[in-house]
């Protein structure tokens, strides 16, 4: 019997970060791996072996490793998952990578035809062959991400020094109302001051004491000035 089994390959960081965020593959950069299996036939898949697991570099790179061990799940039912990770590995490689295992069906005389999904399209496919499976991962490249990871920490502080700018900009101007609000009823005394000086002075300008004081020596005002100020 002819069964149909999607295979996705799945990967996690072994980071700190990693478990809030999935990140991408880096190069020297430890993850680990699996694969997530999925049933998209109409009949049960009762039981199977993944083996011969290698993955090896796609850009031209003479790198590559396999796995020795062998993954057996059990019965599959249609539209049923499994996700088994295989090991945690570190690499070299770097670019477009392809992975590739074998199935070993545990019924005699059962072939299982495996499919790919489109990463970009969501489209599935099927692999060429069957009870074997082949897909492309990527790895990013140490000085790469070295590099963006540096520019991302660059436009972060710019960002920052432009917040900062901006909440600085923000207090001083909420300073300067605070000032003009609290130094309010002293104007508003001065000016009422002055005005009864002026009133004063109008009446009697002979006066040499108008009420109000020079503030370049601190001596008292003559109507005189106090009239020629506010003619």
């Amino acid at each position: 019997m002819e069964h149909k089994l999607l295979i996705k390959f799945s990967y996690r960081n072994t980071g700190y970060f990693s478990r809030f965020a999935k990140s991408e593959l880096v190069q020297t950069k430890s993850f680990e791996f699996g694969f997530i299996l999925k049933n998209i036939g109409d009949s049960p898949i009762k039981g199977a072996t993944i083996k011969n697991i290698r993955y090896v570099s796609a850009s031209g790179q003479n790198i590559g490793a396999s796995v020795e061990k062998s993954f057996h799940f059990d019965t599959l039912n249609p539209g049923e998952e499994k996700n088994i990770w295989v090991e945690k590995v570190g690499t070299y490689m770097y670019g477009l990578c392809n992975v590739t295992l074998s199935l070993d069906p545990d019924t005699t005389g059962d072939v299982v035809k495996t499919y790919q999904e489109d990463p970009f399209t969501k489209i599935i496919s099927s692999v060429a062959g069957s009870n074997h499976w082949i897909d492309f991962f990527f790895i990013r490249s140490k000085n790469e991400y070295e590099q963006s990871h540096s520019n991302s920490i660059t436009f972060f502080l710019g960002v920052m020094s432009v917040i900062s700018s901006v909440i600085a900009a923000y207090l001083a101007f909420q300073q300067t109302n605070f000032t003009e609000i609290q130094s309010r009823p002293d104007r508003i005394l001065q000016a009422q001051a002055t005005q009864a000086a002026v009133e004063k002075c109008k009446e009697a300008p002979e006066l040499k004491e108008s009420g109000l004081f020079d503030t370049s020596n601190g001596n008292p005002a003559p109507c005189s000035t106090v009239l020629q100020l506010n003619k």
